[in-house]
Order: structure tokens, then C-alpha cells, then sequence
């Protein structure tokens, strides 16, 4: 078990898990912040990759605060300014998770995720989950707060958080999303996206949420369902 307890992580940079990074073991945080790290890829997919079957890409970048790839506990803690940036712009594959990025149980309780961004330069890729991404996993979110997390991108799944792949399942209670924002062109899931497989529950979920997209027939969509065209 990887215990992290009253801790500062920031400005640290890596291709996944920009400041924090679990490969299996039980990952537990409380009580701390984890600001301004990224994780940027070039197109070369590197060492570490995910292979989304989903989208039928490789996920390259994801995590750029934490990546958890087993069980994780996030309580009681902050994660804000975290990137996740893949810069080339042919390659087809997906940046996820600007502050977070699962694939695996992982349960964030009382935290507050802002101004986390993903972002994707290829027209063939997807910038999924400006503040949580998470793939084939078991996501639960109790009371917390989500603001001003962007996804920036061609095509973007969920500016704020994006529950998807086979088996994948997402709850999200008692949590509030703020001044989400995407920067797109084809967009599903304004706020929230859960979709290819995954299951989705929201229960007491408030969505104050501007929801933009820099396209021809932009508009603005509050929608939870997604599905949104710009």
C-alpha cells in the first residue's frame, strides 16, 4: 500500500501520473494537495500505454495529477492546476484525466478537483476528462467539488468528468460541477460523459455549468445526458 498523508506534490512533470503514480498496489491519499503537475507526450506512446478498446485508441497521457491503475482512496484533499497535455497532432491517441485518471476501484471523497485541463493537438485523438478520467473502472465521488476543469480538443468526452469503457461503472453523489468549459468541435457530455459500457449513477449532483465549444453553431450545453453536437 502507497500511503500519501498531509502531503504537497506539485510542478512535477511525467508522461502519466504527473505528480503521483500507481501501477497496482492499494494507493491512499488524505489530506493533501496536488497542484500544477502535468503529463505531456509527443506521439510516441512511450514505455506506458493503455489500450482503449472503447475508442479504438491508445491512451498515452493520462493522470496529470494522479493515476491509479489498482484500488485508490482519495479524501480530504485538493487537486488543482494538473495537465494532461499530448502534443502531436497526427497521432491517434488519447490524453484522460487532467487531474485524475483511473483504471481500476478508486473511491475521492470530500475533495475539491479546479482548473484541471486535458488537452489533445491531433485531430485523431480524444481529450477525455478535464478533471477525471476513468477507464474500465469502479469510480465513486462523495461530496466533492468540481470547478472550472476544462477539456480542450477536436473531440472531447466529458470537460468534467468521463466514466467509460466495458464493465466500467461510475457513482457520483452529493458533488457539485462548476464552469466546465470544452474547446472542441464534436462533443459528447458537457459536464459529465458515461458511455461504451459503463454504467452511470448521479444522485444529488448540482451542475452550475458553461458549458462552451469553439465551433461553428457553438453553444452553450448544461446537458447531464451529453450527446451534444457543436
Amino acid at each position: 500500500t502507497a500511503s500519501i498523508h498531509h502531503a504537497v506534490v506539485s510542478d512535477c512533470v511525467s508522461q502519466a501520473g504527473g505528480g503521483i503514480f500507481s501501477s497496482g498496489d492499494a494507493l491512499m491519499v488524505t489530506n493533501s494537495t496536488v497542484i500544477r503537475n502535468r503529463v505531456v507526450d509527443c506521439g510516441l506512446a512511450g514505455d506506458w500505454s493503455l489500450r482503449s478498446y472503447s475508442v479504438a485508441n491508445t491512451v498515452a497521457v493520462a493522470g496529470g495529477g494522479i493515476l491509479s491503475l489498482g484500488s485508490g482512496v482519495v479524501q480530504y484533499s485538493t487537486l488543482s492546476g494538473n495537465t494532461a497535455t499530448l502534443e502531436c497532432e497526427g497521432c491517434p491517441f488519447d490524453a484522460v484525466g487532467g487531474a485524475l485518471f483511473a483504471s481500476g476501484e478508486m473511491h475521492v471523497e470530500a475533495c475539491t478537483l479546479s482548473s484541471n485541463t486535458v488537452v489533445v493537438a491531433s485531430i485523431n485523438g480524444y481529450a477525455v476528462g478535464g478533471g477525471v478520467g476513468a477507464l474500465q473502472a469502479a469510480l465513486r465521488m462523495v461530496g466533492c467539488t468540481l470547478a472550472s476543469n476544462h477539456a480542450n480538443g477536436y473531440w472531447v468526452l466529458g470537460a468534467g468528468i468521463a466514466c467509460y469503457g466495458e464493465y466500467g461503472s461510475c457513482d457520483i453523489a452529493s458533488s457539485t460541477l462548476r464552469n466546465t468549459s470544452a474547446l472542441c468541435s464534436l462533443v459528447a457530455g458537457g459536464a459529465v460523459f458515461g458511455g461504451f459500457g459503463a454504467s452511470f449513477v448521479l444522485t444529488d449532483i448540482v451542475i452550475d455549468s458553461t458549458f462552451t465549444a469553439d465551433s461553428p453553431g457553438g453553444r452553450i450545453d448544461t446537458s447531464l445526458t451529453g450527446g451534444a453536437l457543436c
